[in-house]
């Protein structure tokens, strides 16, 4: 365990090939920076293997990590650095799969019928979707 309380991970958000890291810190003394940790196994708390970036100004509170493989399991952790080099203890542990989204059905066709309506549409290319979500929404008159 750090000398200072350990940032927290709020979140994060997978895509093609890359990652967004999203956290919070307690105000603290001198703080001057974060280390970004990234392996594909789960991070102790006394890795020292995974270094990803380790001179985020301490006023940031996102990251973007890229070229990433997707479908992968990929687990982050951060680290608190003040300007005397003392370190925070691990935040929590969070981990995403990125994965390129699917492209969306093509050629959406919408019939009226007696109080409904009938939707057809071309099937989408991706080959991975298992699924399609329908949205309902109005038009303001």
């Amino acid at each position: 365990m750090g000398s200072f309380p350990s940032p927290v991970l709020l979140s994060v958000e997978g895509g093609n090939q890359k990652a967004e890291l999203t956290w919070s810190q307690s105000t603290v003394s001198g703080l001057s920076k974060f280390k970004v940790y990234r392996s594909t196994k789960s991070i102790s708390d006394t890795a020292t293997v995974g270094l990803v970036v380790d001179t985020l100004w301490s006023g940031r509170r996102a990251f973007k990590d890229s070229g990433l493989t997707n479908l992968t399991r990929y687990y982050y952790r951060i680290k608190g650095v003040t300007s005397a080099g003392l370190e925070s203890g691990f935040s929590n542990e969070l981990s995403i799969r990125p994965n390129a989204p699917p492209t969306p059905p093509d050629s959406l066709i919408a019939e009226a019928g007696v109080r409904m309506v009938y939707l057809r549409w071309t099937a989408s290319k991706s080959g991975s979707v298992k699924r399609y979500a329908l949205y309902r929404g109005s038009t303001l008159r």
